[in-house]
């Protein structure tokens, strides 16, 4: 979706200027024009996702220095290692593909790959220098995203990606840690999971770390399973009356704000998931006992994997839902959700 709206964009603008007798010998300025108009805008997400989207080799490094300053100037962390995190994930994918026997590593290191033109057939007749353009590309992407998160103050999170460069300068692909938990994961179990979680925690952040201490044990591929099932979850609270109710309880909730309400309601269990995807006004009200918001929980299986197996995991496609119901204004919330209002003691004067 991200892609069709960003090249309808740089369409429309290539029309405009056309009009207005703007030259741009460079294709590539209408591209960087649209960007750095989103950007502007505020639509970081759809921007990220449509560069994920479009350079599906990770081949995006001259068009997103200015995405990168905007994420690092904005302490936009999560955005910032889900964009890094996607590139450097098509640049591993392809090195393993390529990487599958032993090389002289000093042999590689001295190999011209500087007008390797991946995009061309000629270019892959020496297995050899294509591992070579594959290995330095990867390191290329894995530095520079180091570079970010300690600009960012992630520590923590550059001495886990420094052990998947350690891998990727020796041409060893990691091999998951020992899984002891053998069973499949379905629905069932995934509210198990989430229940349990929270059912030994004080708080939702605890319940975060224990869940994480569980799917641990769990194979890489039911790891991915628990993020395909969350995913699925996630769109079913597609609605406008859930929007109302973040809104509401909230005192304002924009895009990724709803995004961050979804997760929380999906980390209180099923029980409270069906009361609010149904807004039981009689069961939901004493739910709301934390600040409705857990962000977090949408990329703790990706860390889950990538702690576990080393490589970054490969993403999860679902069925996107539409936004259900009739959509609502700030200036009618209160008129439309008189119970609502009441029950969370909302008013449009006070907030």
């Amino acid at each position: 979706m991200s892609y069709s709206k960003f090249l309808d964009d740089v369409n429309a603008y290539m029309v405009w200027c056309d009009k207005n007798n703007i030259k741009h010998k460079d294709t590539d300025r209408y591209f960087d024009h649209v960007r750095d108009k989103w950007i502007e805008e505020g639509r970081i997400k759809e921007l990220i996702s449509f560069i994920l989207e479009n350079w599906d080799s990770g081949n995006c490094d001259d068009f997103i220095p200015p995405l990168e300053t905007y994420l690092v100037t904005h302490k936009e962390t999560s955005l910032f290692k889900r964009l890094w995190k996607g590139i450097i994930r098509y640049r591993l994918e392809k090195l393993w593909d390529y990487a599958d026997k032993e090389y002289d590593l000093k042999r590689l290191d001295k190999i011209d790959v500087s007008k390797f033109n991946m995009f061309r057939t000629e270019s892959y007749n020496d297995p050899e220098r294509v591992v070579a353009f594959q290995r330095k590309f990867s390191l290329a992407a894995i530095d520079k995203y180091m570079k970010g998160l300690e600009e960012l103050g992630e520590n923590e999170e550059v001495e886990r990606i420094l052990s998947i460069r350690n891998n990727v300068v020796i041409l060893q692909r990691p091999k998951p840690k020992p899984t002891t938990d053998k069973r499949k994961i379905d629905d069932r179990l995934f509210w198990d999971l989430i229940q349990e979680s929270r059912s030994a925690s004080q708080d939702q952040f605890e319940s975060l770390e224990k869940l994480k201490d569980k799917l641990e044990s769990f194979h890489p591929t039911e790891i991915r399973k628990f993020q395909k099932i969350l995913l699925t979850k996630f769109e079913e609270l597609n609605s406008w009356d859930l929007w109302a109710l973040a809104y509401i309880v909230r005192r304002g909730c924009g895009d990724d704000g709803f995004d961050y309400f979804k997760a929380w309601v999906i980390s209180k269990g099923e029980s409270a998931f069906q009361s609010i995807l149904t807004l039981n006004l009689k069961k939901i009200a004493p739910l709301f006992d934390e600040d409705p918001q857990l962000e977090d929980l949408l990329y703790l299986a990706e860390e889950v994997y990538e702690n576990k197996t080393g490589d970054i995991m490969k993403p999860v496609s679902v069925r996107n839902q539409k936004m259900k119901g009739l959509e609502w204004s700030e200036e009618n919330l209160e008129t439309r959700y008189p119970e609502l209002s009441k029950l969370f003691e909302y008013s449009i004067n006070r907030g």
